[in-house]
């Protein structure tokens, strides 16, 4: 039992409303399921890389809205391919699709946009959570490596596998030896 905020008499508990499947949230989680299927088709293969859109010529750049994770939740984006010769000296080589993102700004005045590049050989540059640090005043954008992120990986099955132990002794002679096993392994591939 209650007592109303002025006061006067008692009233019972309200018991809690239970949460079933409205007409309308059935209707949002329809739509919900198929706004996931179709971003989840547009250009995924089934091991997980991008493919080129039928009739693609170098340069073409596809995006649709999408969101993208941050340490502060959800930006609104931008998420699609572009598509570029696979040997940029040879105009005439295969076509490939890298991935790019556009991060929007949350100011209604953005200034320039940044274009984001981090990793390595063999690292993504589509993995960037810390993006909601400078998407508060300019859009951020992230475009993929070839042969990393797109829709050809770069495998060299010609180099040899790193060696798993390195014998103890003096740290500068391992060092060396992982060294001329990257160069050697790097050489192979090229």
């Amino acid at each position: 039992m209650y007592r109303f905020e002025d006061g006067r008499g008692w009233a019972p508990p309200v018991p809690p409303r239970r949460r079933g499947f409205t007409p309308a949230r059935v209707v949002a989680l329809a739509v919900i399921a198929v706004l996931v299927a179709s971003l989840a088709s547009i250009g995924m293969r089934g091991d997980g890389r991008i493919s080129i859109p039928a009739g693609a010529k170098a340069g073409d750049l596809t995006l649709v809205s999408c969101t993208y994770p941050t340490e502060e939740g959800n930006y609104r984006a931008e998420c699609g391919t572009l598509v570029v010769p696979e040997d940029r000296a040879d105009p005439g080589s295969r076509l490939i699709a890298v991935p790019v993102t556009v991060i929007h700004a949350r100011s209604a005045d953005p200034g320039e946009p940044i274009f984001r590049l981090e990793g390595g050989p063999g690292i993504t540059n589509m993995v960037f959570p810390l993006a909601s640090r400078l998407a508060e005043d300019h859009d951020v954008v992230l475009v993929g490596y070839r042969g990393v992120d797109g829709s050809v990986r770069l495998d060299c099955p010609e180099s040899r596998p790193r060696p798993t132990s390195v014998p103890a002794g003096d740290v500068w002679q391992n060092r060396r030896m992982v060294w001329e096993h990257w160069v050697d392994s790097l050489g192979r591939c090229l």
